[in-house]
């Protein structure tokens, strides 16, 4: 069964974000080494349950969007877009849609542990 595996906000003002989160949840922020105007979410231990994100600047409404891990990238596509959902963009590894209701979310295709993906 796919499962939420990150979030995502997209947010005006990146700095004020941080610091509620922070405050409010104790979510660590930081600066992404390889993706300019993005920051890792940490929301606790690897351990432990839940999924981290990443935080990335946005002049649109701000939005948390959800990324689903599948086994099969193009089957998932499919059937979203059969049963009423929308391709929004897509790439190799990713493919953000919609519900029918408008709604995003991602969906990414599952690496294995050698870093090939599964097919």
């Amino acid at each position: 069964m796919p499962r939420p595996v990150k979030f995502e906000l997209r947010v005006p003002d990146p700095l004020k974000t941080a610091a509620f989160y922070e405050q409010a949840f104790g979510w660590i922020f930081t600066m992404s080494r390889t993706e300019p105007d993005t920051w890792d979410i940490t929301t606790g231990s690897r351990s432990a349950t839940g999924v981290n994100g990443v935080m990335t600047t946005s002049e649109a409404s701000p939005a948390t969007v959800l990324t689903i891990r599948v086994d099969d990238l193009d089957s998932a596509v499919d059937r979203i877009t059969r049963i009423g959902g929308t391709l929004l963009r897509r790439s190799a590894a990713e493919a953000l849609c919609a519900d029918p209701s408008g709604m995003a979310f991602c969906l990414s295709q599952a690496v294995s542990e050698d870093g090939d993906e599964h097919r």
